[in-house]
């Protein structure tokens, strides 16, 4: 209960942002001649990140590439230990 000349905190609705990065299906990550490997089309780097769709259960995963090269590796971020080298 409030006393008069109090003042009430002010309810601030909370704010929700999304990050938007790309879903990429892992068919596409394993593919090294498929867009998603070649920097000039898509922007490949180290630090780039997408959202994989694995294959079988289509659950998503962020990865996180190595380099620019087509066959530098892309990381899981769910498992570190677990590089996918596109081939």
């Amino acid at each position: 209960m409030s006393v008069i000349g109090d003042t009430q905190a002010k309810a601030v609705q909370p704010v929700v942002s999304a990050l938007p990065i790309s879903v990429v299906a892992e068919a596409a990550i394993v593919d090294k001649d498929n867009a998603v490997n070649i920097a000039l089309y898509s922007g490949k780097r180290e630090g780039a990140c997408y959202i994989m769709k694995e294959t079988t259960g289509g659950e998503l995963v962020m990865i996180v590439a190595a380099g620019s090269a087509p066959t530098d590796v892309w990381y899981r971020q769910d498992d570190m230990t677990a590089a996918i080298t596109p081939a």
